[in-house]
């Protein structure tokens, strides 16, 4: 799962990237729960995770070390995990970037044209009614 980032990018050494690549691939994320009264569970979660950013998609897949790596850190209440963990962390990634486009959703799957099928009536006795 990952996003190809439109934006450009100032690396740590002062050299810019375009259309880079980021995922979360591999790196430890930590989901700590601490007490918040404020929460109707009384608990909210702070997640620490870092992203790893490459060249381009193509590098990430022959296995190229990343350019670089973020680190995103927020809090959030328990009802926002039901979407599930990497739902809300690609939510939060994607906040970090004016322009991107999501590699990994699907293109809807199409159906395939055919004709409706022929429908025949037939009466108790076995016969087609005549047509009127």
């Amino acid at each position: 799962m990952g996003i190809l980032i439109h934006d450009e990018i100032t690396l740590p050494s002062g050299l810019t990237v375009k259309e880079a690549y980021a995922g979360f691939s591999l790196n430890l994320i930590t989901v700590t729960p601490v007490d918040d009264p404020a929460s109707p569970t009384g608990k909210s979660y702070t997640i620490q995770a870092p992203y790893n950013i490459w060249v381009s998609d193509d590098a990430r897949q022959a296995g190229k070390d990343p350019l670089m790596v973020q680190q995103l850190q927020f809090s959030m209440g328990p009802e926002s995990l039901m979407s599930g963990v990497y739902v809300v962390l690609y939510t939060q990634m994607c906040k970090q970037y004016t322009s991107y486009t999501n590699t990994d959703i699907p293109a809807p799957p199409t159906a395939p044209s055919s004709p409706a099928p022929e429908t025949t009536t037939t009466t108790t006795d076995g016969s087609t009614p005549a047509s009127s």
